[in-house]
This record gives structure tokens, sequence and C-alpha cells, in this order.
């Protein structure tokens, strides 16, 4: 469709060749002073913004060339301007993405802009450069016009500029990253992967809200850890338990934000295997958020405790610790499975929750049982039972996930 495109172009531009208006236009604009350079970059650069596509811009020049409209090294110095205003596009692309979206984007337009400044103060040697590479391959039997040494200007242009800056994209990168410097945040309230511009697209779209939902199950995982870190602390942690309760309320913006997204999507005409996975994703994105309810409802207990001067006996506090990290591994399974879409570790899933349940029955008893002797104390009996009641949702959760993933939800 590109050549197809440039063919049509090519017809297109012949009869202006025997137009005087055209051809006495464009030669307003020749490289053969610097000012004239300048000027010729500029309206490669102000034509390709514009369009937004340097392969059209690129296309309509060789068709000028070919045509007689413009000659070689009016070409050539267009298409160098070509060159700038091509990163309009990616400039564009990165609004309103993340910091490190847009830095990629200010990169190219430096690289560009630097390129170029460059090719202009050389250009008195960068075109006989072209030129002699014609020659070169004429020599050994080739066939190149004007149209194709254009062509070849665009990549000569291209490869030494890479060559150029490829040593020096460190301290480019580290110039970027002063000059935009990430925001001091511990929680970003805002997603990473979600793009607005991926409505259009459906499957990519559903990419994307998947690494939203692996992002979920991995703060998930991370939740569990620092709750296990409370539990075990021997000194209030204040600031590990703001971090649990951040991540709590990230995690209610991201299933909202998945819930709209995925929403918009299925607002179209989609595929009906999209339909399944959208409706797939809208399920387990509420339950990784109720998961991470139960974490805080946990972390709630934990403080309540600690504010009351209450400890559970050491037997209790072992068997809470040893639900908690059977429930971590209950959930870490189902994790691995849907980042790894690799289902067989599934298959141990009714197990691990019929063990689970056994044990909670079993802690539950036996608590009721230090009650009786008195060997904890009386006020630990409200809280001992709300907490293994919240592992047990957890694991209904988790498991409730794992048959979503299975297709039987």
């Amino acid at each position: 469709m590109v050549f197809y495109g440039m063919q049509l172009m090519k017809l297109g531009m012949e009869p202006l060749s025997d137009s005087g208006q055209i051809t006495e236009w464009f030669a307003r604009f020749s490289p053969d002073t610097l000012i004239g350079l300048i000027k010729c970059v500029l309206v490669g650069s102000a034509v390709t913004a514009v369009v937004q596509s340097s392969s059209a811009t690129l296309g309509i020049t060789m068709s000028l060339v070919g045509s007689g409209i413009i000659d070689f090294q009016t070409a050539v110095a267009l298409v160098l301007g070509q060159n700038i205003g091509t990163t309009i596009t990616a400039f564009l692309a990165s609004l309103g993405t993340s910091m490190p979206a847009r830095r990629t984007a200010y990169a190219h337009i430096v690289i560009k802009v630097l390129g170029v400044s460059i090719a202009i103060l050389l250009f008195r040697v960068y075109l006989p450069f072209v030129e002699w590479m014609m020659d070169l391959i004429k020599q050994h039997g080739g066939e190149i016009s004007d149209k194709a040494g254009v062509a070849l200007g665009h990549t000569t242009f291209n490869v030494l500029l890479v060559l150029c800056f490829l040593p020096f994209t460190h301290l480019l990168a580290r110039a970027l990253e002063r000059l935009m410097p990430d925001r001091n945040q511990e929680e970003m309230p805002h997603l990473t992967y979600l793009d607005v511009r991926m409505l259009e697209t459906p499957a990519i779209g559903l990419e994307q809200s998947r690494k939203e939902l692996t992002f979920m199950a991995d703060s998930v995982d991370k939740m569990l850890a620092r709750l296990r870190l409370v539990m075990t602390a021997d000194k209030p942690n204040e600031a590990l338990e703001q971090k649990l309760f951040q991540r709590e309320a990230l995690l209610d913006n991201v299933q909202k934000e998945i819930t709209e997204f995925v929403a918009q999507l299925l607002s179209g005409n989609v595929a009906h295997d999209v339909v399944k996975e959208a409706r797939m994703q809208l399920r387990m994105a509420d339950e990784y958020e109720s998961i991470s309810d139960y974490i805080v409802t946990l972390l709630k207990m934990n403080i309540k405790l600690r504010k009351n001067s209450l400890k559970f006996s050491n037997e209790g506090r072992m068997e809470m610790l040893t639900m908690h990290d059977q429930i971590v591994e209950f959930v870490k399974t189902v994790n691995e499975a849907l980042e790894s879409e690799q289902l067989d570790g599934l298959a141990k899933m009714p197990v691990m929750g019929d063990a689970i349940a056994h044990r909670i029955k079993e802690y539950r008893e036996g608590h009721m049982t230090r009650l009786e002797k008195d060997a904890t104390v009386p006020l630990t009996g409200l809280v001992f039972p709300d907490m293994l009641n919240s592992y047990r949702r957890i694991k209904d959760h988790a498991y409730n996930i794992a048959e979503v993933l299975k297709g039987e939800k």
C-alpha cells in the first residue's frame, strides 16, 4: 500500500511540472546558501509535522524530484527537515503518558534536532558523500535515479545519526532524567499501562488491562508480605502500616479505572472472545480489590490488639502466622497462573483450599478450648475468629480468581 500510494503521488505530481507557479515557488527554496538551506529544512519540518507522516512527505519529495520540479540537493535538504517534523508524532503520542514515555519522546526530538543541526553545518560534505555513494552504485553496474538517491540520503542520515549518538545514550538519558525528574510520591494515583488511545483496538486494550491485573496481583503479594512484618514486629511500624493503607487505596483506584476502561471497550462492536476476556478481567479485578480490603481488615485488627495492649497466646500466635503463610502460598499459586498464563498449577487449588478450610476450623476450636481453660486473654476471643474469617475470605476470593482463569466462572 505504501508503494502504491507513492506511485499515485508520482502520477499526481507529474502535471505540476508544467506549472510555472509551482516551479517558481519551489525555486525559492534552494540550499545554495546557509539561509536557503535552513528554509528548506524548516519547510520539510513544517509539512511533515502537519501531515504527521514522514513516509508520505518523503514520497512527495521523491515524486517532486522525479517530476523535475525540484533538484536533487533541494530534495535532500527537505528530507533533513522531514526528520525533525516526524518527531511530532511521538510527541503527541506521549501526551498524558508516564514520565519515561515523555522522556523517550523528548529524546527522539533532541536526537533529531541535534543531528539535523550537525548535517546543516556539514551539508557541503554530506551532499557530496551521498552523491559519491550513488556514483559507486553506478560504477558497480547498478542503476540509481535521483528519486532513489533521496531515499539513500534519508537512510544514510539516519544510520549516521544512530552511530553518532549510540555511545552517548546513557549521557542523554541522565540529562533528561535531571530535566524531567520523577515525582516524589510513594504510590502513583493513576495507572501505568492503560491508554485510552487503545480503545479502538480492543485486543491490545485488553492486553494493557491484563497488565494492570498482574500489577494488582503483585500488589496483593507485597501487601501480604508487609502484613506479616507488622504481625511479627516487636515495635509498632507506622510507616509500614501506612504503606499498606496506601496500597489498598491505590488498588481501589486501579479496579475503578480497569472497570471504566473495559466498559468502554465493550461499548463498541467487539468479537465474542474479546467480550469473554473482558468479563473475566472485570471479575478478577473485583476479586483482587476484595483481597486487598481483607488484608487491611487484618491490619486493623492487629492495630486494635496493639492499642489495647492485647496479645494472643504463644500457641495462638503461631497458629495465626501459620495460617498467614498458608494463605500466602495459596494466593501466590493463583498469581503465578495469571502472570504466566500456565494453568497447570491450578489443579492443586481444591486440595489446598480444603486444607485451609480444615485448618481454620481446627484453629477456631483450639482457640475456644484455650478460652475455656483461661489459657488466653478473653478479649482476644473476639479478634481471633474475625482474623480467621478474614483469611477464609481471602482464600475464597483467590479461589474465585482461579475458577475465572480456568473458565469455570
